[in-house]
């Protein structure tokens, strides 16, 4: 016995189902037909789905590479920028040792003189003493 929530076959019924199909066979031909034409549409309609996956796969795809496209220049422009500030604050530090090199050398080249010119005069005392 076959049985669903709403309806019970016995096997006598599926007998007398498949007894009244052959009593009937223009309904049961009918139906096959209809399901034959149905086909072609269905197969169509399943091909065309199957299509439009296959091609938008690839659309997202290139979308989303153009996305990231866009993002690695966005990047790559503020890289550019700030390496730009980088350089001018390079050369800005580069002016400014090369100035305080400069200062150094001076104020070492007084501080030797000066020095040498305190021993000249130490020697000079030395040599009034002695």
């Amino acid at each position: 016995m076959l049985s669903a929530p709403h309806l019970t076959l016995n096997e006598s019924d599926i007998l007398s189902i498949d007894q009244w199909h052959k009593r009937n066979p223009s309904i049961k031909l009918k139906q096959t037909r209809r399901q034959l034409d149905e086909l072609p549409t269905l197969s169509r309609g399943l091909f065309n789905v199957f299509c439009r996956s296959l091609l938008s796969y690839p659309l997202k795809q290139a979308l989303n590479m153009s996305m990231d496209i866009e993002s690695l220049q966005r990047k790559h422009h503020e890289d550019l920028t700030k390496l730009e500030e980088v350089e001018k604050r390079q050369a800005q530090l580069v002016e400014a040792l090369e100035e305080a090199e400069k200062s150094h050398k001076m104020a070492m080249e007084m501080l030797r003189t000066d020095h040498e010119e305190a021993l000249k005069v130490k020697s000079r005392e030395t040599d009034e003493l002695t």
